[in-house]
């Protein structure tokens, strides 16, 4: 999409992205926006593995890497967090021509950006920080959900940004991944991504016993391998599926960021727990069937073509049979350029 030309002030913008994986997908578009729009330069401050996942799928124009430990660590990681930035600053321009985009309503960035001196300082105005900012926005009333990624695109009003379409969220690695990929899953005709992990909330899994008997189905059924993916801390997850599942499956878990992205952008389809790599796997625009909890899918739902929601009643993982979900898978793949559904679990 073309964008009108505007001034934006000013030209040089430091954006604090997201700390998890799906959330910062969610932010993707509205960085890309922000690039679009006018910047001269837009450099990502945040946690290192999203931001450097980010850079090398071509958002952002630097990496400035911030990450806080917890306890007494933490105030030291605070005061060279302001050094950093500050120093980005003087390096970029003078102050005033630097502002900073505070996607995070914690408090720590916005203090942050305010010792550096930020010229300009655009956040929400939540955690009792407006009077660190220079353009305080009212935080959306919890009567009026407003999903992740549109409350980030809300964050350029103050700047005369139009809100991102949604390609800007669309997500493509680069070849050299891409034939790492193919590498790895050429013995796996018809790879489907199977996630069973979920980092933040064991509640969010479903069991390890329909996975297995998921991937069962999907090898009988057309001759699919079932692809196991995850962190390097669900490593123990997918081996749990590929033991008790009959079909030869191919565990691919422990991978890094960069790689699971890669595996994810080669697979026919994906299926996966409420977690990041879901996010990723629709920004991808992989036909993409997740299953929900004890998730408000108003706010945090996966976005994406072909992207079917599985939502509880009960905001219990456990009501989603494995039939369901196939069904779901098929109607992904169906219709891959169709636009994100939610599927109710059956009466």
């Amino acid at each position: 999409m073309t964008r009108p030309p505007i001034t934006i002030e000013p030209r040089h913008w430091i954006v604090r992205t997201p700390t998890w994986i799906g959330d910062t997908v969610m932010a993707v578009g509205t960085i890309r926006a922000l690039m679009q729009s006018g910047a001269e330069s837009v450099v990502l401050w945040g946690p290192p593995r999203t931001g450097s996942l980010l850079r090398t799928l071509g958002i952002g124009n630097d990496l400035l890497p911030y990450a806080r430990r917890s306890g007494l660590g933490g105030l030291a990681d605070v005061w060279s967090g302001r050094k950093a930035l500050a120093a980005q600053i003087a390096s970029t321009a003078h102050n005033h021509e630097v502002g900073v985009l505070l996607m995070p309503n914690a408090f720590e960035p916005a203090l942050i950006a305010w010792a550096a001196a930020a010229g300009r300082r655009v956040g929400y105005a939540t955690e009792m920080r407006g009077g660190l900012l220079t353009d305080p926005i009212a935080v959306p009333p919890v009567s009026q959900p407003l999903h992740d990624a549109d409350r980030y695109a809300a964050l350029l009003g103050p700047l005369g940004v139009a809100p991102p379409g949604a390609n800007d969220y669309r997500l493509q690695p680069p070849e050299h991944l891409l034939n790492a990929a193919a590498q790895r899953l050429s013995s796996a005709p018809n790879p489907i991504a199977l996630i069973p992990g979920s980092a933040n909330d064991p509640r969010r899994r479903w069991p390890i016993d329909r996975f297995a008997q998921l991937a069962d189905l999907l090898a009988q059924r057309d001759g699919s391998t079932p692809v196991l993916l995850g962190s390097p801390a669900e490593v123990a997850l997918t081996r749990a599926v590929a033991e008790r599942a009959t079909a030869t499956c191919l565990d691919l878990a422990g991978t890094d960021l960069h790689e699971l992205t890669a595996l994810l952008a080669s697979c026919l389809a994906v299926v996966s727990n409420d977690t990041g790599p879901a996010h990723l796997a629709a920004a991808l625009g992989r036909p993409t069937v997740v299953l929900y909890g004890p998730t408000d899918v108003r706010r945090t739902g996966v976005r994406g073509p072909a992207t079917r929601r599985l939502v509880a009643r009960s905001g219990s993982v456990l009501e989603h049979d494995v039939d369901s979900v196939v069904d779901a898978l098929l109607s992904a793949t169906r219709e891959p350029e169709s636009e994100s559904t939610e599927v109710p679990p059956p009466s």
